[in-house]
């Protein structure tokens, strides 16, 4: 499980009042363990735009919020209607 806030510091406050982060972000590890994806379909969702990457000089974050929006756009499975 992913901590929000792993150094126990408190967060600095956004626009909206609340401390919390603008940004989830993972290391990829991270987000393949989130998401329950392989590391290569994440990688491929990221080269179709679905999973939003960031680099921050050497290391590369997943933003695990696009993460969550992605897994929100796919279709429902409805159950069918039991005769």
């Amino acid at each position: 499980m992913i901590k929000k806030n792993p150094s126990k510091e408190p967060l600095p406050p956004r626009e909206d009042g609340t401390s919390a982060p603008t940004m989830r972000l993972g290391t990829v590890r991270e987000a393949v363990q989130y998401s329950r994806i392989g590391k290569t379909r994440l990688y491929e969702l990221k080269d179709k735009g679905k999973i939003i990457f960031v680099k921050y000089g050497r290391l590369t974050k997943v933003d695990l919020d696009s993460v969550d929006a992605y897994y929100a756009s796919l279709p429902r499975v409805m159950p069918k209607d039991a005769p």
